[in-house]
C-alpha cells in the first residue's frame, strides 16, 4: 500500500489510531517513527517532519491528523498482520 505522506527522517514504521472523545469528533493520531539521522537533526527537525506529514496527509486524503514523531525503534516492527490501525472509538447507536 503506498504512503499518503513523503515526508524523509521517518521509518516505514507507523500506527494511525481513530478516536472520539467525549466532545463526540472523531479524531486521528498518526505516530510515525523518526530514523536514526531525523533524531540527530533535533527537535526543530522533528517538528517540521511533523508538519509535512500532517500537510501531505491533509493534501491526500483530505484529513487532518494530530502528527506525532516518535524516537527510532520505539514502534512496532510490521509482522504482516495488520496492527497499524487502532480504533478507539466506543460506537454507540441511537443516542
Amino acid at each position: 500500500m503506498a504512503r499518503a505522506y513523503t515526508a524523509s527522517g521517518v521509518t516505514e514504521n507507523d500506527v494511525v489510531q481513530n478516536d472520539r472523545p467525549n466532545n463526540g469528533l472523531d479524531t486521528l493520531d498518526v505516530w510515525v517513527e523518526a530514523s536514526p539521522q531525523l533524531s540527530e537533526r533535533g527537535p526543530e527537525a522533528v517538528k517540521q517532519v511533523e508538519a509535512r506529514v500532517g500537510h501531505d496527509l491533509q493534501a491526500t486524503l483530505g484529513l487532518s491528523a494530530n502528527v506525532v514523531v516518535r524516537p527510532p525503534n520505539s514502534m512496532p516492527r510490521n509482522d504482516g498482520k495488520a496492527q497499524r490501525a487502532i480504533d478507539q472509538r466506543a460506537l454507540t447507536y441511537g443516542r
